[in-house]
């Protein structure tokens, strides 16, 4: 199967916390859309919108693996995901440098042919709108 393009959101209201995302085939093909199941949001983390965030990048990638992607374009708007991720996974080392990252999601990361990619706000408009719906719910 071809590339697996996947564009990431999250969103954080009150206690609330939702991510999700689309992804498409390199050929644009919008496969469908995802979210986040609910996450609690935890008012002692200081970080829970990059959570959220990280969450949606996970959660985007497990689903396009279970449609039999095997290489990943993931687009986020979250600097403070994207650039520490990208960063540690070049290195090696059992530490994540930022404690919002899961484990499971650098797992993933380092094991699929994955490339992380940042991009402002004002091109990520679709899963900004999806990550703010689902908040709502």
């Amino acid at each position: 199967m071809t590339c697996a393009i996947i564009h990431t959101d999250a969103s954080v209201k009150k206690s609330k916390m939702r991510g999700g995302g689309t992804i498409r085939s390199v050929e644009g093909d919008r496969t469908h859309s995802f979210h986040v199941p609910k996450l609690a949001a935890d008012n002692t983390l200081t970080h829970s919108v990059q959570l959220a965030e990280a969450c949606a990048i996970e959660e985007g990638l497990r689903r396009a693996i279970s449609e039999g992607y095997t290489k990943f374009c993931v687009f986020s708007d979250a600097k403070h995901v994207v650039k520490p991720l990208m960063k540690y996974v070049k290195i090696t080392g059992s530490i994540i440098p930022k404690r919002y990252i899961p484990k499971s999601l650098v797992k993933l990361v380092r094991q699929y042919n994955v490339k992380l990619f940042w991009i402002p706000r004002e091109f990520n408009k679709e899963a900004d709108t999806l990550s703010r719906k689902f908040i709502a719910v």
